[in-house]
């Protein structure tokens, strides 16, 4: 008999010491989202990056997600979850700016389908419930 969604993700959490070893995140005991930041604008189009850990940076190199955009920042922005289940995004004082839905943002709380722009790349914020078809979104 095969498994639901949710018994292989409660499998794979009971193996790991750390939530952050994996791109899903325990909310409460009944609700686990994973974060997808999908590119759809710019050289990294087409790419998927998860939230694997509680703070993620994004940026040119040597980050959580690294993009190929010369407009961006080496430390861009912060991608941080809390433990209510929220992502925030901070602006790491780029030069050119983090926008959410084409506003220039400090600091925000993020919802599914915001667009996030950093430089000349765009990417669509994407929560996935345990729930969900994961790769259907």
């Amino acid at each position: 008999m095969s498994k639901n969604i949710k018994d292989l993700i409660a499998d794979e959490l009971k193996n790991v010491d750390s939530l952050s070893e994996v791109s899903f995140h325990r909310i409460d005991e009944n609700t686990v989202h994973r974060y997808k930041l999908s590119v759809v604008k710019g050289k990294d189009q087409g790419k998927d990056f998860y939230l694997s850990s509680k703070k993620t940076v994004i940026g040119r190199g040597g980050v959580g997600i690294p993009l190929k955009d010369i407009d961006v920042s080496r430390l861009h922005a912060c991608f941080e979850v809390q433990d209510s289940g929220q992502v925030l995004i901070n602006d790491l004082g780029s030069t050119n700016g983090t926008f959410v839905n084409d506003v220039r943002i400090a600091e925000i709380a993020l919802k599914s389908h915001d667009v996030i722009q950093v430089g000349a790349t765009k990417l669509t914020f994407i929560i996935e419930r345990a729930s969900d078809n994961v790769g259907e979104q």
